[in-house]
């Protein structure tokens, strides 16, 4: 269902470890890019299974199952932005909120020869249904 992270943060409120970082990007969005969907009411996916290898690896989580999922509302609102940006980096300020809304990578992808397009997930307003289980390598 849509919106889990959004319940489990709403719920906490500021006792929640991410509750600042949930309301700067709130924040941002809805001030400067309110066509895209809001963390707090999304479902969150990657949309090719090389996203979904990177992020497990990125994030520490090779134990945890990939599925393949479909969106169950096909035309939704989706948002693909790179989940290494959803933390502030930089300086202090919201520009780290803005180049995630933007879907931006990091500054020195390019440079680096690494392929941002590899760290987008995407966010959408619609339920997900599961499909099958992904065979982990």
């Amino acid at each position: 269902m849509p919106g889990n992270w959004g319940r489990v943060v709403t719920a906490l409120g500021y006792r929640h470890n991410q509750a600042m970082r949930e309301s700067v990007l709130e924040d941002v969005r809805e001030r400067e890019f309110n066509g895209l969907p809001s963390r707090l009411e999304a479902a969150f996916y990657l949309d090719t299974e090389d996203r979904a290898r990177t992020y497990r690896q990125n994030q520490n989580m090779q134990h945890v199952n990939t599925y393949e999922v479909d969106r169950v509302i096909a035309d939704a609102v989706e948002a693909r932005v790179d989940f290494r940006r959803v933390n502030p980096i930089g300086a202090i300020g919201f520009d780290w909120a803005r180049a995630y809304w933007r879907g931006d990578g990091l500054p020195d992808d390019v440079q680096n020869g690494i392929d941002p397009s590899l760290f987008l997930e995407t966010l959408s307003v619609t339920p997900l249904r599961i499909v099958r289980l992904v065979t982990q390598e």
